[in-house]
C-alpha cells in the first residue's frame, strides 16, 4: 500500500508543471501623431535571493523590438535612464520590485530618457523568468488616449 501512495502524491507536482513564460497583449495603441502611449511594468521577486527574467516585446509589425529606453525607480525613491536589448536578462534583487516605466510617441527626435517610437510600442510582451527556484509577480498598466489598460501576466499569480 505504501508503495501505490508515494507516487500519488507526485501527480500534483506533475499536473502543475513551472511556468516560466508568460505573453500578453499590451491593447495600448498610438492612434495619431500627437498620441502617446506609456507603459509601467512592475516585477516582484517573492523570494530570499536574487532572480533573473527577460522582456520579450514583439511589435505591431511582429519583429522583436530591438532597444527600449526606459526609466526604473531606484530603492532610494530616484529614477535612473537605461536602455535594454529586449530578451537580455534582467536582475531583481531578494524580496524586492524592479519598476520600469516606458513611453512611445511619433517623435522621433525626443528618443532618449524613457521615450520610444511607436514603432517599437509592442503589441505582446513576453516575460520569461529564467530561475525555477524562485517566483515573480509580474504586473503593471499600459495607457493611451486616456485608456488604462491593466497588464496581469499569468493572471496575477507568481511564476
Amino acid at each position: 500500500m505504501k508503495k501505490l501512495i508515494a507516487p500519488l502524491l507526485l501527480l500534483p507536482s506533475l499536473a502543475f508543471g513551472y511556468t516560466n513564460t508568460v505573453t500578453i497583449p499590451s491593447d495600448a495603441k498610438c492612434y495619431s501623431t500627437s498620441s502617446n502611449v506609456g507603459m509601467n511594468i512592475k516585477v516582484l521577486n517573492l523570494s530570499s535571493r536574487a532572480t533573473t527574467f527577460k522582456f520579450g516585446m514583439i511589435t505591431q509589425t511582429g519583429s522583436e523590438a530591438s532597444s527600449i529606453n526606459y526609466k526604473f525607480r531606484l530603492n532610494n525613491g530616484g529614477h535612473e535612464y537605461a536602455s535594454f536589448t529586449p530578451e537580455t536578462e534582467i536582475t531583481v534583487p531578494a524580496n524586492s520590485a524592479k519598476y520600469m516605466y516606458m513611453k512611445f510617441n511619433f517623435e522621433s527626435s525626443d528618443n532618449k530618457n524613457e521615450n520610444n517610437s511607436c514603432d517599437d510600442l509592442p503589441e505582446m510582451i513576453k516575460v520569461s523568468h529564467m530561475d525555477s527556484n524562485s517566483q515573480i509577480v509580474v504586473s503593471g498598466y499600459s495607457m493611451s488616449s486616456n485608456l488604462k489598460f491593466d497588464l496581469k501576466f499569468n493572471e496575477g499569480k507568481p511564476f
